[in-house]
């Protein structure tokens, strides 16, 4: 069952709330952000890149998961934190930059 919100902006349709993934193990210390995603993912039955494109809504060409650990888009970083609970300042360390 999908939940969206019930009014409409401007004739735009409405857009699915967002919800915290019943499933989200947390982040293993020093453990790389490509890492935790595939680990993310496996309870789901999807590649990590799978739950990133198809249930963020991220473009395929973006989500490469070498890059993640390297180059990881803000609006990603940002879906993550709410979907799992994790604070984006943690997700950023889990990156080469962090």
């Amino acid at each position: 069952m999908s939940r969206t919100r019930t009014k409409q902006r401007g004739g735009q349709r409405p857009a699915p709330l967002r919800t915290r993934w019943p499933l989200h193990p947390q982040p293993a210390p020093l453990e790389a952000l490509s890492s935790w995603v595939e680990r993310l993912a496996k309870p789901y039955r999807m590649s990590g890149r799978d739950l990133l494109v198809h249930n963020l809504g991220l473009d395929e060409e973006v989500v490469v998961p070498l890059t993640l650990d390297y180059d990881p888009p803000e609006e990603m970083m940002a879906a993550l934190a709410e979907r799992t609970g994790v604070p984006v300042s943690r997700l950023w360390l889990m990156t080469q930059a962090g």
